[in-house]
């Protein structure tokens, strides 16, 4: 299943692994059906990792499914998925963000920042929670001052990886083909 995530050269080598793993697992293991539907996910093959996750009850299916679904820009599905996850699974951090992001696509701004509240509660420096949040609030229609502590918080909590990330990409728009900044900034 690595080479899935690999290069896309590989996702057929993987495809066939798994096939292969299939004949040596049990009959109905849950892994294989979960490694099949992660190779389709990669493949964007949506409407397979619906379908071979139909009658798996585990929190992994509902992961690789919620995520399948947004990638394919299918929100409301994915979301209804990121719900059964979250109820399986109430204190996941990567749980708790995917539905709270997916709440948000879906204009479910009160719902969004409930989710963010909850992923805050459990790990109050989470990028994603404190992202959630910010966004809960600004497309939620509150007030300016809190969208703006909120923004501001997030933005202090930011990785170092995505401010230094941040701080190339606008020094390379200020100094068109000047390649000072292409080397990451900060210790190692």
């Amino acid at each position: 299943l690595g080479l899935t995530f690999g290069l896309p050269a590989h996702v057929a080598e993987a495809g066939e692994l798994i096939e292969a793993a299939a004949t040596l697992a049990p009959p109905g293991a849950v892994e294989i059906t979960l490694a099949r539907a992660r190779h389709a996910a990669v493949q964007g093959r949506t409407d397979d990792v619906v379908a071979l996750l139909a009658e798996v009850e585990d929190p992994r299916a509902r992961w690789i499914e919620a995520n399948a679904l947004s990638r394919a820009f299918r929100h409301a599905p994915g979301r209804r998925a990121a719900e059964r996850l979250v109820a399986a699974a109430p204190d996941d951090r990567r749980a708790l963000a995917l539905l709270a992001r997916l709440r948000g696509l879906t204009g479910d701004h009160a719902g969004a920042r409930a989710a963010a509240e909850r992923l805050l509660a459990i790990d109050p420096q989470s990028e994603a929670g404190l992202y959630q949040r910010y966004l809960a609030l600004r497309f939620g229609g509150a007030p300016p001052e809190p969208v703006a502590a909120a923004e501001a918080t997030w933005l202090t909590h930011r990785r170092r990886d995505e401010l230094d990330r941040s701080l190339r990409d606008g020094y390379r728009v200020a100094r068109p083909g000047d390649r000072a900044m292409d080397t990451p900034v900060g210790p190692d």
